[in-house]
């Protein structure tokens, strides 16, 4: 199975969690970007704060992120542990698929079918889980 042939909706679903979940770099200013900046408002120049973006923020979904979240931590008995590794590793951490399969001492041409067969998995237990949790609320 090829990452392509997965289940579109299940991987968009994925994707809104990453970017949700993902931990953001902190913008670090250099102490040369400071001082040029000082002497550029003391030489009378105007700073403009804010710029444009060419390619805008994809909309985030924060309750189906949080719910996958949800599913993602009580299907901790359900998933093996390297599914969820590589889950994880995939989609929030955005790892290289070698650094992964090193860590996780697998090899790398097994790499994307492995990361198939945990994705149907996840996707079965979020299903699983979903209907328990509409019951729940009934």
């Amino acid at each position: 199975m090829k990452l392509h042939e997965l289940d579109p909706a299940f991987v968009a679903r994925l994707e809104n969690w990453g970017l949700y979940y993902t931990p953001r770099p902190k913008q670090e200013v250099s102490p040369t970007y400071r001082v040029c900046l000082q002497l550029a408002v003391a030489a009378g120049k105007e700073i403009r704060a804010g710029y444009a973006e060419s390619r805008p923020r994809l909309e985030i979904d924060a309750e189906d992120a949080k719910i996958i979240e949800w599913c993602f931590s009580m299907s901790s008995y359900r998933l093996p542990a390297q599914d969820r590794a590589l889950i994880k590793a995939h989609y929030v951490s955005r790892s290289d698929p070698r650094m992964v399969c090193r860590v996780l001492q697998m090899r790398f041409l097994s790499w994307e079918k492995a990361l198939c067969e945990a994705v149907v998995r996840f996707q079965q237990a979020v299903e699983m889980l979903e209907g328990c949790k509409v019951m729940e609320k009934a």
